[in-house]
Order: C-alpha cells, then structure tokens, then sequence
C-alpha cells in the first residue's frame, strides 16, 4: 500500500510540475528516466543515434518492460518514435494499443499526440492526423515539440486538401528560432504549396484582408508561381512586394531558393547514373520516362546541371547500384521493376541515395538513403475518399470489375473510406460483357442507400457503361472514379458520354499548360495516352532526386510537380496530392470539390 501511495504521489507532483509551465518532453523524459539503467538506456540512444532504429526500438520496450510507470510509458513512446523512423507502421500501432493513457504525464500525453498523428501520416491519412493535432495543447509546447507540431500539422492539413491551412502552419513555423537554411526551406515549401492552389482559390485568398498572412502570401505565389524562370523584372516586383509585406519576414533569397528547388538544386555536373530497362516489357514505359528526365534537364535554367548518364539495369539491381557507385555515381535514380526494387529495399545500408522509380512488393523498412516514388492507385483512392469525406458523403456504394485488379482498387477504396469512417452501403461487380452492364448497375442503385458511387473502369468501359449507370442514378449522386477513366488529350466530343463523371488526376493530365514544360518538343510526344504519365514521372524525378533525402527528414516540406504535390514521409515513400476533375459538355475541368445530390 505504501509503493502504491507512493507511485501516486510521484505521478501526481509530476503532473503538477508540468501542468504549469512549457510543455517540454525531453526534459520531461529525462526526469522520469532518471532511474533506469543507464547501461541500457545509453545503448538505446546509441542505436537510435546510429540510425539503427528498429535495434533502438526494441531495446526501449526490454527496458519498458521492468520499468514502472511513468518511465515505462516514457520508454514505449521512444520505442513508438524509433518504429516510425524506422518505417514500421504494424509495430507502432501495436504499441499504442498497450500504452496506458490514463498513467501518461502532461507532456507524454502531448507527445503521444505528435506521434500518432505521424503514423497517421504515414498511413495516408491526413484526417485521422488532424484528428489527433486538434487535441494538442499547442500554445503550452516548448520550442522542440511546438516545430514538430507545426510541421504535423502543415503536412495533415495538406493531405487532407486544405492548402489554406497548410500555409498559415508552415507560415508560423517559419516564425520560429530555426537556422536560416531550415527557415529558407520551410518557406520554398509554402510557395510550393500555393503552386497548386487554384489561381481562382489564390484570387480569393487576396480578396479576403481578414486573413491578413494568407493575403500576403498569396499575393507572392500569384506573382512568382506562373513565372518559368527568375529574371530582372520579377527580382524588382518581388523587392516590391517585400517592401508592402514586412510583417511576413520573407527572406530576400526566396525567389532564387524557389527557382532552384523547381530544377532540383543539382551540384554542377554532379554524376547521376539512372537505371532503366532497354528491352522487355518494361521498354517503352523505361522510355518515356527517360524522355522526362531528359526534358527536365533540358529546362533547367539554373546552371547547375548534372551530369545523366544512362545505364540497362542488369538481372541483379543490388549489383547495378554497386556498379554504378563504382564507377563514381554520386546518386542514382531507378530502378523502374517492382522486383528490382525490392532488391535494392532489402540492402541494410546505401552508400548513395537512391530514387527509385516504383515501390517493394512488400511494405517494409528501408535504407535511409532509398526513396520509393511511383504511381501507385491505392493513393488514388486515398485521396478519393477524402475528398468524399470533405464534401460530407459518408455511405458508399462501390462498382468495380470482376478480376484481381478491379477487386484490389476497390478494396483500397473501401479500407480508405472505412479509415475515415464511412460507410459501404452496397457493392456490385460487374462483368466484361457490355450485356451485363445494365444488370449491375440497376442492383446496384436499387437499394437505394448510398450517398455516392466510386466507380472503376478503365477509358474504354467507362465509356460504355457510365451512360447505363448515370441513366440508373435517379437520384443524382456523385460517380468518381480513378484515373484509369481518362487518358489526357482534349476531345470534348469523344468524353461527352462521360459528362458528369468525377475522376482523380496529375496536374500534367489536367492542366499541363500550367507546368512550364508543356511547349518543349518532347512534351507533344506524352501528352496523351497511356504513357503520359510516365513521362510526367521522369521529369518530377529528375526534380525530386537531389532532394528527396531532405524531403524525408521533414515531411511537411514539398514540391509541386507534374504528377501532382509531392512529399516524402520517414519511410521514404513518396506522396502525391492529385487533382479533383470532372467530364463536362466542354471538355476536362478541373474542379475543387465534390457536390453532393441536392
């Protein structure tokens, strides 16, 4: 009874000392710890230093497990903090499942808050990660942790499509003591932001003086974002707008730093080898996105280009990479195969970083130095059924093919909605015979239930069956569907049967004319077609590469690309904010929201 009043007195005096003043959780940590072993906790911290973070993870939970509370609860949140840089969503969320809430101190329940909201980060779920900011006691923070909150919560409200408040967060933590490097960063990252926000969306930020910072901010992006290349006229209309807009502390090298990070901010002939297929089936797709890379370096304008050269990945990809740092590449982009990705996603350790242009078959741990970029659909319907969340839908009714892959797209549309929490009204599978078209849909919409359609279908179904389903939908709901429906090019009266048909895609399918590299030769190539969007990929490749490593120790930082605003989380996966489009009478528009049936 006495160790039991004991531990009760201790936890109460350790809320009472951090309830009233700054919310710090590393001094917080060390006062709990104190009586731990310090053999073992000193190891944790060297592995975790050494960036071995799984070994520190696990060390962390052997000491948790013959600590009492509250250093065991402080040793299971360094073991959440060292599974999520390690990639490992699956350990994490096992972790939080065993922490007790209700014996966490002030500063633990903050930081526990800052850490769930990472994995849901890292999960794709920028709702659920808002979800847990909205509970932080923001204002009590201490320096550390108001930097992590900040940057959370500029990259939750990003992926969950509010770029407004992307922008006011990434605004304040720019206001931070942070070195002049890390706050150049974080304001080229809120420029990237406004790059792909709507200009009539930017138009209305400027109207409204309420917002004071976002009006300002805007104004910038509306003056610099259309610009291709920085010259004289827009370095004096920029010193002007600083002139108007002091209270922003926007640093004077903004433009050029803006200007750089858009052709990848390479060192003067720095040696890139990519890793690309020749021959196979994997020819033609290698080839457009070589065409990419070849036209991003092409419009670099900077003077710092680096130095591409071209290699056929071999049978082994560990061994291409090897040969490739031999020979004195300096970072390496490829390989494009799945299953040579998951080579080079199996290595402990890379000498060089890596981009690669696809991702492994499993979801595991990677090198620090590996990037995963590809255009995966799952992430389609991620941002599908958020944007269905935003517009207030919460029941689903979801159309899909027979066979693997219309079953796996929808069943990562029905995870992502059900994430949310929404609801699966009615599913329906279709077959490939236009006859059975009219079948499906009519069960479909006869239940009556549902809020809106997610529809999968390629271009040349959708063509077909779209008009037998929107003839069935009495009662007007929204159809979405993925970007399989639309394969670029502006052909008002080939779409007109797909009039009304919500879709997902990259900004170079929707809007090229606003890339800065839709009038270049190899551009009129892969404008269209089913190798557009590779294309797009090599060239946000080439502008993504130099960077992605520093892209990954912040997630919250970002680009704006033509395969859409792109971020890369603590796993090293890329992410991509696509745009929301709709068929109309007049051709592909796009679009900033669903609308509900009235």
């Amino acid at each position: 009874m006495r160790n039991t009043f004991r531990l009760w007195l201790t936890l109460w005096l350790g809320l009472f000392t951090v309830t009233g003043c700054t919310i710090d959780a590393v001094r917080d940590g060390e006062h709990w710890l104190a009586e731990t072993p310090a053999t073992g906790l000193a190891r944790a911290e060297a592995l975790k230093a050494a960036g071995d973070s799984a070994r520190a993870a696990e060390h962390y939970l052997r000491l948790a497990a013959n600590a009492q509370p509250p250093a065991r609860q402080q040793l299971q949140l360094s073991a959440l903090e060292a599974w999520l840089k390690a990639g490992n969503t699956l350990a994490a969320q096992r972790i939080v499942a065993t922490i007790d809430h209700s014996l966490l101190t002030v500063a633990q329940r903050e930081w526990l808050l800052l850490l769930q909201a990472e994995l849901a980060l890292q999960d794709g779920q920028g709702i659920n990660a808002l979800a847990h900011l909205q509970q932080v006691n923001a204002n009590s923070l201490a320096a550390p942790m108001q930097e992590l909150y900040l940057a959370r919560l500029a990259a939750a409200s990003r992926l969950a499509g509010n770029p407004a408040e992307a922008v006011l967060a990434l605004d304040r933590l720019a206001a931070l003591p942070l070195s002049r490097e890390r706050q150049l960063e974080v304001q080229v990252a809120l420029l990237a932001t406004l790059e792909g926000v709507p200009r009539q969306t930017l138009a209305t930020w400027m109207q409204d003086r309420r917002q004071r910072r976002l009006h300002g901010w805007a104004e910038l992006a509306q003056l610099v974002t259309p610009a291709t290349r920085l010259d004289t006229t827009l370095r004096a209309r920029f010193s002007r707008w600083s002139e108007q807009n002091r209270s922003l502390n926007v640093l004077p090298e903004l433009p050029e730093a803006y200007f750089a990070a858009r052709d990848g901010r390479y060192r003067p002939a720095m040696p890139v080898t990519v890793l690309l297929p020749t021959s196979g089936a994997y020819s033609e797709a290698a080839a457009a996105v070589r065409a990419g890379l070849e036209a991003a370096d092409a419009a670099n304008r900077s003077g710092e280009r680096p130095q591409l050269n071209f290699q056929a990945v071999g049978n082994n990809a560990a061994t291409s990479y090897q040969n490739a740092v031999r020979d004195g590449a300096q970072l390496v982009i490829g390989p494009l195969r799945k299953a040579a990705v998951d080579r080079l996603a199996t290595q402990a350790t890379l000498s060089v970083p890596v981009l690669a242009l696809n991702r492994p078959s499993v979801d595991r741990p990677t090198p620090e130095q590996l990037g995963l970029y590809g255009l995966a659909p799952e992430e389609e319907t991620a941002q599908i059924a958020m944007q269905a969340w935003r517009a207030g839908l919460r029941s689903a009714l979801v159309l899909y093919p027979q066979g693997d892959w219309g079953r796996r797209i929808a069943e990562s549309f029905i995870n992502q909605w059900r994430a949310l929490g929404g609801q699966v009204a009615h599913q329906e599978i279709y077959g490939d015979v236009r006859t059975g078209y009219a079948a499906s849909t009519a069960s479909l919409m006869a239940s009556g239930r549902g809020e809106l359609v997610f529809l999968v279908a390629t271009r040349s179904v959708a063509g077909e069956l779209y008009p037998i389903l929107d003839n069935a939908n009495v009662r007007r709901l929204p159809v979405i569907a993925t970007s399989h429906v639309y394969d670029g090019g502006d052909n008002p009266a080939r779409d007109s049967a797909l009039t009304g048909l919500y879709f997902t895609d990259i900004p170079w399918m929707i809007e090229p004319q606003t890339t800065g590299i839709a009038a270049s030769e190899a551009a009129t190539n892969y404008r269209s077609g089913s190798l557009a969007r590779l294309f797009a990929m090599g060239v946000d490749a080439y502008r993504l590469a130099p960077r992605f490593v520093t892209l990954r120790k912040h997630p919250e930082l970002t680009m704006h690309g033509l395969t859409g605003g792109l971020n890369v989380d603590s796993r090293g996966q890329v992410h991509r904010r696509l745009l929301l489009a709709r068929f109309t009478e007049r051709g592909v528009a796009r679009v900033t929201a669903i609308q509900p049936a009235s």
